[in-house]
C-alpha cells in the first residue's frame, strides 16, 4: 500500500539561483526520506537528497552544485547531474 502525505515546504529566500533549502518528507511506501528545493536558471525545483549509485546524500554541508555551480554533485563520488 502506498503512503501519499503532502509535504509543504517555506520557499522563502529561495529567489536567487543557486539558493537551497533542505526538507524532510514520507515516501510513498511510508518511509522517512530527506529532499531539497533548488533554484536554477529561475525555475525551482525538487529533488531526493539521495545519490541513486551509492545511496548518500548528495550533499555536503548543504552545498549541492559542483564548483561551477552548473550541476549538482554528489560529494561522495563526484557523479555530476543536470538540475534541469
Amino acid at each position: 500500500m502506498f503512503h501519499r502525505e503532502l509535504t509543504t515546504v517555506d520557499i522563502t529566500g529561495l529567489d536567487e539561483d543557486g539558493s537551497t533549502r533542505c526538507f524532510a518528507y514520507t515516501d510513498p511506501f511510508g518511509n522517512a526520506a530527506h529532499g531539497f528545493l533548488v533554484r536554477h536558471e529561475g525555475v525551482l525545483r525538487a529533488y531526493r537528497n539521495l545519490c541513486p549509485h551509492w545511496a548518500v546524500a548528495l550533499d555536503h554541508e548543504g552545498r549541492f552544485f559542483d564548483e561551477e555551480g552548473e550541476e549538482l554533485m554528489c560529494h561522495m563520488h563526484g557523479a555530476t547531474f543536470d538540475p534541469r
